[in-house]
């Protein structure tokens, strides 16, 4: 029976000969699917089956992967490949939806789609990645209580003030109203609270 997946490319890997295994991020979590014949030079499927890709794939499930069959693009998330910083916190944000999303995850992966818009069209790309960072760790039951501060000053204190502005307003402050050496100390730190609450380590840190 077919189905349709509405998807964020996750991983992209060789699979045999012209084919490719994908990791998929949906609502419902990770899930595997094999696109076949996309690695020949005028595959027609060959965009779907690249990182960030955004797509609603059909596909026919069989065990615990996927077959694609067909797909038809969502929206264009490639801008989060316009600098390395960019590319960097957005691959971060699928790592963290990778090991936090599990089933009915709907309004997480809304989030999801936001913050890597706001990756693509703001400023400042950290600011987005450590939204996302602490609402996961908010939603899945872990979150902090949260005090009111006088200064920003130390990472703790960051996390507090963007905790109380909420999503909209928080990456949405000017790229000058903060140091960008406070706010790169206060990506580590958010990244290092989700790496022991989730028992993951993230691998796309090393390019920070």
């Amino acid at each position: 029976m077919e189905s349709n997946l509405s998807a964020v490319v996750f991983k992209a890997q060789p699979h045999g000969e012209y084919d490719k295994l994908l990791k998929l991020i949906t609502k419902d979590g990770v899930v595997s699917a094999v696109i076949k014949g996309v690695r020949r030079q005028k595959a027609k499927l060959k965009p779907c089956a690249l990182p960030f890709a955004f797509f609603e794939y059909s596909a026919v499930k069989k065990g615990e992967i996927y077959t694609i069959t067909g797909a038809s693009q969502i929206e264009d998330l490639h801008g989060v490949s316009a600098c390395p910083n960019k590319l960097t916190c957005a691959s971060i944000m699928l790592e963290a939806a990778a090991a936090s999303f599990g089933a009915g995850a709907d309004g997480q992966f809304v989030v999801l789609l936001r913050m890597l818009k706001h990756i693509i069209y703001g400023d400042n790309p950290f600011i987005p990645a450590i939204r996302f960072l602490q609402y996961m760790i908010h939603s899945s039951g872990y979150g902090y209580d949260y005090e009111r501060y006088d200064r920003i000053e130390t990472p703790l204190q960051l996390l507090s003030y963007l905790h109380f502005l909420g999503f909209e307003e928080s990456i949405s402050i000017k790229a000058d109203s903060i140091s960008n050496s406070l706010i790169e100390k206060t990506l580590f730190k958010i990244i290092t609270s989700f790496e022991n609450r989730f028992d993951y380590v993230f691998h796309s840190k090393v390019m920070l």
